[in-house]
């Protein structure tokens, strides 16, 4: 008995598994002896989807024995850009001395909270120039609502009787890339005394020229 060797159109591409069928199929006649002449027909519909190549309209990416194709493998291992968690934002503006104040240096805070109350975080802080004027650039998360604040600190004291929060209002951190937020000033008006932190004190003892 003479096994012909399986064609040469089992090993096209995308077709393994039907050469490892044909494979079995001829084991199987080696082993039933006499009366097995060749091996026995593959259905035409295997013979079909073994001689034509994935990727075709017979035998579209996705079906059996067809993998993805690669790009679209490449593709699906990088995750989609999501939402920005943090933002650049740019505040700038000026802050602003009523009559008769006190002499002290300024301050100007933003926070994520009420002005100068107790767990209010402050996101970055910085001294106004002598015109009151200021700019601050600060990284907070998307979503945070941010409020400026400024603050008269007068000499060998903690408490402030002088500060005030800006006329625009809490402002929304919100967007991707930077955020300009351009004319935020802050006017300052006597209020009840708050105590500030020793870090904002800190800040509002460096080399602003005090006000007189």
């Amino acid at each position: 008995m003479r096994v012909s060797p399986p064609s040469r159109a089992y090993r096209a591409s995308g077709t393994v598994g039907l050469v490892a069928l044909a494979g079995l199929a001829a084991g199987a006649c080696l082993g039933a002896g006499a009366g097995c002449e060749s091996l026995p027909p593959m259905p035409r519909e295997l013979v079909r989807a073994a001689t034509t190549d994935c990727g075709t309209t017979a035998r579209p990416w996705g079906t059996p024995g067809c993998e993805s194709p690669p790009f679209v493998r490449a593709h699906a291992a990088v995750d989609p850009p999501g939402p920005a968690t943090v933002l650049q934002v740019e505040v700038s503006g000026r802050v602003a001395l009523p009559e008769g104040a006190p002499a002290g240096r300024t301050l100007l805070a933003l926070t994520d909270g009420p002005c100068f109350q107790p767990g209010t975080h402050y996101v970055g802080v910085t001294r106004p120039a002598p015109d009151g004027s200021y700019q601050l650039t600060v990284f907070p998360p998307v979503g945070t609502h941010l409020e400026a604040c400024g603050a008269l600190v007068e000499p060998l004291r903690s408490g402030v009787s002088f500060w005030g929060r800006a006329d625009r209002g809490t402002m929304e951190v919100q967007g991707r890339g930077k955020m300009v937020l351009s004319g935020t000033d802050v006017p300052l008006r006597r209020s009840p005394e708050v105590v500030l932190p020793t870090t904002l004190l800190s800040t509002s003892a460096g080399q602003a020229p005090e006000r007189r």
